[in-house]
């Protein structure tokens, strides 16, 4: 009762326009801490005034309307970019050299095959349209990568109160996340509208087959009942760490948020996860790790000196 509550009450100062700097949104503690900030802090918009973009001469429309049922299906992303990045980005506790720009307002961490992807950063997807004033551009540096889609709508141009989108994503070396926006519209949001904001993983699960499986997704878009009032906003996203980060027993089960988030060790597989809830998840099903896991600091002593003994 009192999450919804909290909830109902940043809704409220959203929609007022009175959300405070800095106010902390309670998400998903297993993965990020999230911080949205007001007009006043938004001096973060990288310019992108001397950098190359990625143009769009006449109407670009990925997706017809009548497959809006469609748009978070796998399948039906539409890659334009693929930037290599100067570091290594953890996400999910798993490092990225490279990341895909999709035209729905969206990265992509790790693309599957043509055109599936599991694995994404999102500041608003939705089923954009572009017309001739919109570009996608960006910036990388050995620190971080900034992504920006410039005047995108979600109906054409021509039609009463279309509202102009412009985004960014950054990306920082240390897995922080940032979004920013800048929305050219007045008018309150007259129609529902599909769309999605914040960050998933997936999981590879040998079930009837290969498939994968989303988890850990960190869904912002409920903040936000009208998306109008994103304009302003910055929101970051600060990474807590996840239990494949720690590369010993010792440190899996001693980490400060096994509460909320509990740690094993796997001997055979020689890693730490939460029930195996991770990308490999079928590596710890196949070993076994439920039945050998280690989950107290003083099962790992006892397992190093039975190891050491055998050994001797």
């Amino acid at each position: 009762m009192l999450r919804i509550l909290a909830l109902v009450f940043i809704l409220h100062k959203i929609c007022r326009g009175e959300m405070d700097s800095k106010t902390i949104i309670k998400t998903n503690k297993k993965y990020f801490d999230v911080v949205v900030a007001t007009k006043e802090d938004n001096d973060a918009w990288v310019n992108m005034a001397e950098v190359d973009k990625f143009r769009f001469s006449e109407i670009y429309q990925p997706i017809n309307r009548d497959e809006l049922s469609l748009l978070f299906r796998p399948g039906k992303e539409y890659f334009v970019l693929l930037v290599p990045l100067q570091f290594n980005f953890i996400f999910y506790g798993y490092p990225s050299d490279s990341v895909w720009v999709s035209s729905k307002g969206f990265i992509c961490l790790e693309k599957i095959g043509a055109g599936n992807c599991y694995n994404y950063v999102a500041p608003l997807m939705a089923n954009w349209l572009y017309a001739d004033d919109s570009w996608i551009s960006y910036v990388s540096s050995n620190g971080s990568f900034t992504i920006q889609w410039t005047n995108l709508r979600l109906i054409p141009k021509n039609e009463a109160n279309a509202m102009t989108f412009s985004m960014q994503a950054t990306l920082n070396e240390k897995g922080s996340i940032k979004f920013l926006y800048k929305i050219a519209s007045n008018e309150k949001s007259r129609r529902p509208i599909l769309t999605r904001i914040g960050t998933s993983d997936s999981m590879l699960l040998h079930a009837l087959g290969s498939r994968r499986e989303l988890y850990g997704t960190v869904e912002l878009r409920k903040y936000f009942p009208d998306i109008a009032k994103l304009n302003g906003h910055t929101l970051q996203m600060h990474p807590i760490p996840t239990c494949n980060y720690f590369t010993d027993c010792i440190t899996c089960n001693a980490h400060e948020n096994k509460k909320n988030f509990p740690c094993e060790w796997c001997p055979i597989e020689k890693r730490c996860s939460s029930f195996g809830l991770d990308r490999l998840i079928a590596d710890w099903n196949m070993s076994d790790c439920h039945l050998s896991k280690i989950d107290s600091i003083a099962a790992c002593s006892e397992f190093k000196s039975v190891r050491e003994s055998n050994e001797n």
